[in-house]
């Protein structure tokens, strides 16, 4: 059918763990709720597989970026191809959020490599896609140089308390400003996106 998608959910016996949607599912002869014995998983906590119907009109898209360091030095013209198609689709796949996974740069302290990132990730704000970033190691270490010290200031300066401070869908940052937070609703739930900063402070 084309009017219904799949959830599915895999269940403990206790409560739900994972989500997940399928645009395109194979057809199931009609049945739309099935159970199946899924391996064992979590500390050998027995987990059932869940098959449910989700409306399309609770579908949507969130993207995720990894690891752009190479871009931003070497190809920022890759890094800017993708937040424009990303940008292009904003109405087609009905994208509600972006998810930077950290490392933007490849070297923390060399300030062209930021640079180039911004002009990428700036499209994203041109668009008005919701987005955060993580802190990622090169984003916070001067690897160019072989050095290992803890620079933090580059990032914090750009993706800090600052960055999103009039955006409805800002949370927040940490007191350090190395972490942030987003919220955002889309196929009718409430989502709260945590972006933590690498090796993140347990205190």
């Amino acid at each position: 059918s084309d009017d219904f998608a799949l959830g599915l959910r895999f269940l403990p016996v206790t409560q739900a763990r994972r989500n997940f949607i399928f645009h395109n599912p194979p057809p199931l002869a009609g049945v739309f709720c099935a159970y199946a014995e899924c391996a064992e998983i979590d500390q050998d906590e027995p987990m059932m597989l869940q098959f449910l119907p989700v409306s399309l009109s609770q579908t949507f898209t969130v993207i995720g970026i990894p690891d752009t360091q190479n871009y931003s030095q070497f190809f920022p013209e890759i890094f800017r191809a993708q937040t424009q198609w990303v940008s292009d689709q904003k109405q087609v796949r009905d994208i509600q959020f972006v998810s930077h996974y950290g490392d933007v740069v490849n070297c923390g302290d060399q300030l062209d490599q930021w640079a180039n990132a911004k002009a990428a990730l700036d499209l994203l704000d041109d668009a008005d896609i919701p987005w955060g970033v993580s802190a990622g190691n090169h984003d916070i270490k001067p690897y160019c140089g072989g050095d290992d010290a803890y620079i933090p200031q580059f990032f914090a300066e750009r993706y800090g308390p600052t960055k999103w401070e009039d955006e409805p869908y800002f949370l927040g940052c940490s007191p350090s400003g190395m972490s942030n937070a987003q919220i955002f609703r889309a196929g009718g739930w409430d989502f709260l996106w945590l972006h933590l900063e690498c090796d993140v402070p347990t205190l």
